[in-house]
């Protein structure tokens, strides 16, 4: 792999990692900052999931849509396709997490269960990326 393509995908892991850190210590304050830990994770999982597609050498669509990331991974990586349920937690929360409407508060429950699924996600995704 060319040194400058692992140092691209590194970097989309690293500002994973960070939202991930960043949702984690959201979730360990003494006030749940809800909407912020669901928007942090789902963009967690979005720059992991990108990072598995520069990976793969497909090609990097400019979408937060989660399933359909999962989508294009699973026509040439069908074991990401257990991710359903994680991705389908997390994909609404990129506009559910950042802008008011007419949709309930996130729960604290909700923003736990957020944080699962993203972590699900960049395990297998850093399982997956080998250099």
């Amino acid at each position: 792999m060319l040194n400058k393509k692992k140092v691209y995908i590194e970097e989309w892991l690293n500002f994973a990692k960070e939202d991930l850190d960043t949702a984690s210590t959201l979730l360990n304050s003494e006030y749940l900052f809800n909407r912020s830990i669901c928007y942090h994770c789902q963009q967690s999982a979005e720059k992991d999931l990108k990072a598995y597609i520069i990976y793969l050498d497909l090609p990097l669509n400019k979408t937060h849509n989660l399933i359909k990331l999962v989508d294009q991974i699973s026509e040439f990586d069908k074991e990401i396709t257990h991710l359903q349920k994680a991705v389908e937690v997390l994909t609404d929360y990129i506009v559910t997490a950042r802008y008011p409407d007419d949709s309930e508060l996130i729960t604290d429950e909700e923003s736990k269960l957020a944080f699962k699924e993203s972590e699900k996600i960049n395990i297998f995704i850093k399982a997956k990326i080998i250099f």
